[in-house]
């Protein structure tokens, strides 16, 4: 009902808004996770937000047809 949603088409953008919720001790955000972004893939993004110690619940969407993604 009050879900709070923000989209990023940029990662770098996201993982700046990440840090900002850790700043204000909000740690548990749902993340919907593209493999294949600009910038960086959705690998990289994870070891991203693995420095933040946060916990997110994550889940990985791809359209990619590659097995190792």
């Amino acid at each position: 009902p009050e879900v709070k949603v923000e989209v990023f088409s940029n990662p770098v953008e996201s993982i700046h808004y990440l840090e900002k919720l850790k700043a204000d001790n909000w740690e548990f955000p749902i993340i919907f996770l593209d493999i294949n972004m600009p910038q960086m893939n959705g690998w990289q993004f994870l070891d991203q937000i693995a420095n933040l110690k946060m916990n997110p619940v994550v889940y990985i969407l791809t359209s990619s047809i590659d097995s190792n993604d």
